[in-house]
Order: C-alpha cells, then sequence, then structure tokens
C-alpha cells in the first residue's frame, strides 16, 4: 500500500507551483504526512556564505529570507482557503517552510536525504529555451535522481480540488 509521511513542495511562487501547493495539502490530509515547502533565491547563496564570515549586509539578508518565508506562509493558506470555499475543506498539517540560497533542484535532492522525504510534487514550465530543450528541464532532472517519488504538475489544464 502507497504511504506518505513526508512531502516536499518546492515553491516559485508562480501560477503552477500554487497548483503542486494546492496538491500536497490535498495528499498531506489524506495521508496525515508533514509538508515542506522549500523556495530558494540564487542571489542568497553568495549572500549566505558571507553572512557566515561576517555580512555587512546581515540585517538585508535576514529581511530578504523573512519575506521570501511570509509570501511562502500566505500562499499556502490561500491554498487552504481556496480548500474550504471549494467545499473540500482540509486540516492544517505540520508544516517547515525553508528559505534557502542557491539551485532549487540541488537544495530539492539533499533535502529528500536529510528529511527522509517521500514524495515531492513540483511544478514544471517545461523547456525554456533552447538549451532547456536540450538539456532538460530542472525538473526532469529531479525525476531522474530523486531517492522518492516525484508528481509533476503541468502549467495549464491542472484541475484544483478534484476527486
Amino acid at each position: 500500500m502507497f504511504s506518505v509521511q513526508r512531502i516536499l513542495v518546492p515553491v516559485d511562487f508562480s501560477v503552477t507551483s500554487r497548483a503542486a501547493i494546492s496538491l500536497g495539502i490535498q495528499l498531506a490530509h489524506r495521508y496525515e504526512a508533514k509538508l515542506y515547502f522549500l523556495h530558494t533565491e540564487r542571489e542568497l547563496e553568495g549572500d549566505l556564505k558571507d553572512k557566515i564570515v561576517s555580512s555587512p549586509r546581515q540585517h538585508v539578508i535576514e529581511g530578504e529570507i523573512a519575506d521570501n518565508e511570509r509570501v511562502l506562509k500566505e500562499y499556502v493558506e490561500v491554498e487552504y482557503e481556496r480548500a474550504q470555499e471549494g467545499g473540500k475543506p482540509v486540516n492544517k498539517m505540520p508544516a517547515e517552510y525553508l528559505i534557502l540560497g542557491g539551485n532549487w533542484l540541488g537544495a530539492a535532492l539533499q533535502l529528500i536525504k536529510d528529511e527522509e522525504i517521500d514524495l515531492v510534487i513540483s511544478a514544471t514550465h517545461g523547456p525554456q529555451g533552447v538549451k532547456g530543450f536540450f538539456m532538460g528541464t530542472d525538473t526532469e532532472k529531479l525525476l531522474k535522481n530523486a531517492d522518492c517519488s516525484v508528481f509533476v504538475v503541468k502549467p495549464q489544464g491542472y484541475p484544483y480540488l478534484r476527486d
């Protein structure tokens, strides 16, 4: 029998990642699983490394992280409200909100190992440009390298709150 205890949802604040959040919430409710919401900022990677040494911009970095966490929590709360309004209320499950610097793929793969994630629900935007067409998307790389199941949410046509 399929069982899920920990679900990771990478979020880039796109409409498609909102669909991934919605699905993550629904599955967490169904399986009584813990949710991990991950947002990465490539620019923060260098700032965070500098902060370890002692950054004069420490308050700016902490502000950026706090702002991203606030927005991430707002996105999640909107999806809980949508479920309620759609007649399919779900219980709020335990969740961690992670704001990290760097590439989301590397962060996600590390979290899968560290937290023993059972399922990743990832939005995809499809190949972006010629490089994406030939090299593949980060979501495709996640599918190939993840040690757990991955559910990919497409950009269009995904029905919210469907039975």
